[in-house]
C-alpha cells in the first residue's frame, strides 16, 4: 500500500462546506448564487424541479403560463436558472435579463398598446392605455424603451410623463452574481418519510431563493427515492423537493454499490488488485499479498467523489497513519467493516464523521490521490491491519463482495 497526497481546491456554500469540485461532471450539479431580474420571453420551455435532465428532475409546468412575466432568479447552473416565483428551474434561453425598478406613477397618455412582451410586430396585445388613463401604477422593470407593470403588462415609456421616465431610466441595473458556489452530488438512495414536521423545499433549506413546497407530514410512511445530496439535505423526485435527512428513515439493507458512477468492468490501473501481487517490496513476504483493491484515478477521475459501497455506521474518520492518509471505516449490516484509505491526505476530503449512518451509494469522500484503496475485513479493522499481507487473514476480495451484493 502507498499514498501520495494531492491537495485540491475546495468550494463551499452555506449548507455544504465540504462538498468539493469533482472531475466527473455527471456526478456534480454546480450552482452559483445570483440576484437578477429577468423576463420570461419564450413559451416553449419547461419549468422543472431541477435543471432539465438532472437525475430525478420533475416537470412542474411550462413557460407559456408565465409569458412576459418578470421574476427573480437566485441560482444558476450551466444553462439553467432557478426562480423563487416559479419554484423551479428554466432554460436560460427562455429568459432575458431586465432592470428592476420600483417607480410609482400614472398612465397619462392614451393610444399605446399594453402587450405581453415589449412590443414587436405580432406580439400579443393585452389592452390599451386608453382604458387605464390616470391609473396609478408601479413600474417594476424596464427593458429598453418599455416599462413593465405587473398587473397590466409591458407599456411604451411614452405613455408616462417625463418625470416618471427620468426616474425609471435613471435606475441602475442591479443584477449581480454573488460568486457564492454550491454543489450537489448524485446519490442512489432510498428512505421512508418519517412525517415529523420537516419542510420539503424547492432548494436545500437556507439556499438563496428556497421556497416551501409541502410538508413531510403529507408523505408520512411513504417510501421514496433520493437522487441528489447537499450537506444535510437530499432531493426526492416523489417529494418534488428537498428534505432534511433527519426527516427520513434510511434503508440499511445489505445491498452494495460501486464507489464511483462508473461500475468496475475489469479494467485496472494506478495501484494493485486484491490478492497475491507478484511484487517484491522488501521487508514483507515476497511476493506479497495485497489486502484490498485500488480504484485508480485515471479510470475513475482525479478529484472525483466516491460513495460508500455498503450501508452502515461510520465507526472511524481521521488521519490514521502517514501511509494511509485520511481513513473512513464503515461497519456494514452484515458485520464486515469497510476501510477507505489512500484517497487523500486532507480531512477536508472526508464528507462524513464518526457516528454517522450512511446508505449504500451515499457520497462520503473525495479522491485526490492516485487511487482509492478499499479493504473489507470480517474482523476489527485495526486488528486486521496486522494481517495486511496474510493471504489467510480476514480480508475479503472487495470486487467479489460488491458484485455479490449488488441490488
Amino acid at each position: 500500500m502507498y499514498f501520495i497526497g494531492i491537495l485540491g481546491v475546495i468550494f463551499g456554500c452555506l449548507l455544504v462546506p465540504k462538498i468539493t469540485v469533482s472531475a466527473d461532471a455527471d456526478a456534480i450539479l454546480n450552482l452559483t448564487e445570483v440576484n437578477k431580474t429577468v423576463m420570461i420571453n419564450q413559451n416553449d420551455k419547461s419549468i422543472d424541479t431541477l435543471p432539465w435532465g438532472t437525475n430525478g428532475y420533475i416537470t412542474l409546468g411550462q413557460s407559456s403560463s408565465f409569458m412576459g412575466k418578470v421574476v427573480t432568479i437566485t441560482q444558476e447552473s450551466s444553462n439553467y436558472a432557478y426562480s423563487p416565483e416559479l419554484k423551479g428551474w428554466i432554460d436560460k434561453k427562455g429568459i432575458d435579463e431586465v432592470t428592476s425598478t420600483n417607480i410609482k406613477g400614472t398612465i397619462q397618455n392614451a393610444g399605446y398598446t399594453i402587450d405581453a412582451l415589449p412590443w414587436y410586430d405580432g406580439v400579443k396585445n393585452l389592452s390599451n392605455t386608453t382604458d387605464h388613463l390616470n391609473e396609478a401604477v408601479t413600474v417594476s422593470a424596464k427593458n429598453g424603451s418599455y416599462y413593465y407593470v405587473a398587473n397590466l403588462g409591458w407599456i411604451d415609456k411614452k405613455a408616462f410623463n417625463p418625470s416618471v421616465q427620468q426616474k425609471v431610466d435613471d435606475t441602475p441595473n442591479s443584477n449581480t452574481d454573488t460568486g457564492k458556489q454550491c454543489q450537489m452530488a448524485n446519490v442512489n438512495l432510498s428512505a421512508t418519510v418519517k412525517g415529523d414536521g420537516k419542510t420539503i423545499d424547492s432548494l436545500p433549506w437556507g439556499n438563496a431563493g428556497f421556497q416551501n413546497v409541502s410538508q413531510s407530514n403529507d408523505f408520512a410512511g411513504q417510501h421514496v427515492k433520493l437522487t441528489l445530496e447537499s450537506g444535510d439535505y437530499v432531493y426526492s423526485p416523489e417529494l418534488k423537493g428537498w428534505i432534511d435527512k433527519k426527516g427520513l428513515t434510511f434503508d440499511l439493507s445489505n445491498k452494495t454499490s460501486w464507489p464511483f458512477d462508473k461500475a468496475y468492468t475489469g479494467s485496472f490501473e494506478d495501484g494493485q488488485e486484491f490478492g497475491d501481487t507478484g511484487y517484491n517490496r522488501g521487508g514483507q513476504p515476497d511476493p506479497y499479498f495485497h489486502d484490498g483493491f485500488d480504484f485508480g484515478s485515471v479510470i475513475y477521475g482525479a478529484g472525483s467523489q466516491f460513495k460508500s459501497v455498503t450501508a452502515g455506521k461510520v465507526i472511524y474518520t481521521g488521519i490514521y497513519a502517514r501511509w494511509s492518509g485520511a481513513v473512513i471505516v464503515v461497519q456494514a449490516p452484515d458485520g464486515n467493516q469497510v476501510m477507505y484509505q489512500e484517497f487523500s491526505s486532507d480531512m477536508q476530503d472526508v464528507f462524513v464523521k464518526t457516528g454517522d449512518t450512511v446508505e449504500s451509494g451515499q457520497v462520503i469522500g473525495r479522491m485526490t490521490g492516485p487511487h482509492l484503496h478499499i479493504g473489507i475485513t470480517s474482523k476489527d479493522w485495526q486488528a486486521s491491519l496486522a494481517d495486511a499481507y496474510n493471504p489467510q487473514g480476514p480480508w475479503i476480495d472487495p470486487i467479489a463482495y460488491i458484485q455479490n451484493h449488488l441490488s
